[in-house]
């Protein structure tokens, strides 16, 4: 038995018949699922998701209407008559259109709504629990007793480490365009404000003219890089090590 179920008002129609017919909702099951992608990449995931439940609503006849074929192929692999179940799905979904703004922003106003959207989540979570402080002290100060006695602090470091290598292996916080993946949803969101990411999201290489211009310079080694983490990567070297050394002990004697 699923513990909450939506408001009536965002049911779908047949669904909301058959509950108030008597029957109630007893399971639940994930056929499919996806990591929450960047502003950039929902657009285009929406579609497929809509492609997906319409063909998982024919496949498995979720349909409400056993004669109609829905501008669908039979795909089905079993005589619909056998069903001992109706469905509940009035339409194919590939009849419902997405809307999307993005559609229309650049990268910095989709990232700059996106830390907007972060903004206002965080607010309102703040609100809502100082709300159910001033509204119920007493059950506030519970929680808080509750939550003090249960807290193992080497334990929720180990289980926030073990979760952070988890989401990194699996590119959970991952960002496709630079090709890297993060720990924790913080990381990605600040990667994706950074002037190199925002570069090769609209393609634009400026390493060649840093190189040029020596903006990541290693003057005892004469050398310049693409990027400050080859240059760091470069101080680390043996080879950086001795030549520094050797620029000091000249300029020192």
């Amino acid at each position: 038995m699923i513990s909450r179920v939506r408001p009536e008002s965002t049911l779908p129609q047949s669904v909301k018949h058959v509950l108030d017919d008597g029957y109630t909702i007893v399971s639940k099951g994930l056929l499919c699922w996806s990591p929450i992608q960047i502003s950039t990449k929902r657009f285009s995931l929406r579609y497929l998701f809509l492609a997906l439940e319409a063909t998982f609503s024919i496949v498995l006849w979720a349909m409400l209407s056993r004669i109609k074929d829905y501008g669908m192929p039979p795909l089905y692999p079993w005589s619909i008559d056998v069903l001992d179940y109706d469905g509940c799905c009035n339409h194919s979904t590939l009849v419902e259109h997405v809307t999307d703004e993005n559609e229309v922003l650049t990268l910095e106003q989709i990232t700059a709504k996106e830390l907007a959207l972060k903004q206002r989540e965080s607010t309102a979570k703040s609100a809502k629990y100082f709300e159910f402080k001033r509204l119920d002290f007493q059950g506030w100060k519970a929680r808080q007793r509750m939550a003090q006695a249960n807290y193992d602090p080497v334990k929720k470091a180990a289980t926030a480490q073990k979760t952070r290598i988890k989401s990194k292996a699996t590119r959970k916080f991952a960002c496709d365009i630079c090709n890297v993946a993060f720990q924790d949803s913080n990381d990605l969101n600040t990667h994706n404000t950074t002037r190199k990411h925002i570069d090769n999201a609209i393609g634009v290489d400026r390493a060649p003219v840093n190189v040029t211009s020596r903006k990541y310079y290693c003057e005892p080694c004469d050398s310049a890089f693409r990027d400050l983490t080859k240059l760091n990567r470069h101080r680390a070297t043996q080879k950086h090590v001795d030549k520094a050394t050797a620029a000091d002990s000249t300029s020192t004697s």
